[in-house]
């Protein structure tokens, strides 16, 4: 009887562990951190907007504060605590993927003559360092909310003069109580925050 019962509550105790996948046989899954694409292709920048500028924007790597630094998906249950999903990992850690997706933006939008990497050699007017200050699923109810903040600062290298720095923040509906459901939501939030850091930067880098 004695041994039935440690037995019983070693199941319940490995199982309150396990994060929000409690399904011990639950097979791993990958998910991929993405924007959707829009009905129609961007295109290059039109008389309303600004001009094209004639210098090149360089892109520092996207950084992430130490816990999101990661592939693991993190949620939080209550506020000031986090956990990580156990079955269910990004197929990048956010940074990077962030990194390419918002050089994917600025490139499409046209607004500099040219876009490259920071380490890339390329003389560049401009130069963009970007940081993922937090990307998590806000599950303390059902189905909960995606949260995703980023802050950018814009410098001119050359004056070494820093032209701008701001927080871009999004919070939508997750998709459902999962980790899928919170990865489409925080697809959903960096769309958002792509739409707004790309205006910001357009608004910033002056000639």
């Amino acid at each position: 009887m004695k041994r039935a019962f440690v037995a019983t509550w070693l199941a319940v105790a490995l199982a309150g562990c396990s994060g929000l996948n409690l399904a011990p046989t639950q097979a791993e899954q990958f998910l991929v951190l993405d924007v959707p694409r829009p009905a129609t292709p961007v295109s290059p920048v039109s008389p309303a907007r600004a001009p094209r500028r004639e210098g090149s924007l360089l892109l520092a790597p996207t950084l992430a504060t130490a816990f999101y630094d990661s592939t693991d998906i993190a949620f939080s249950k209550s506020a000031g605590t986090r956990g990580r999903y156990q079955f269910s990992h990004w197929t990048e850690p956010p940074g990077q993927r962030i990194g390419a997706l918002l050089a994917t933006r600025l490139q499409a939008s046209g607004m500099f003559r040219s876009i490259a990497a920071s380490n890339s050699g390329v003389r560049g007017r401009w130069l963009l360092r970007t940081q993922v200050d937090e990307i998590y699923h806000d599950a303390s109810g059902s189905p909960g909310t995606a949260r995703l903040t980023v802050s950018a600062e814009l410098s001119d290298p050359g004056r070494r003069e820093l032209l701008g720095r701001r927080s871009f923040s999004a919070v939508v509906p997750a998709a459902s109580f999962d980790a899928e459901g919170a990865a489409r939501g925080l697809s959903t939030a960096l769309a958002q925050v792509l739409d707004e850091l790309t205006a910001w930067v357009e608004a910033t880098a002056v000639e």
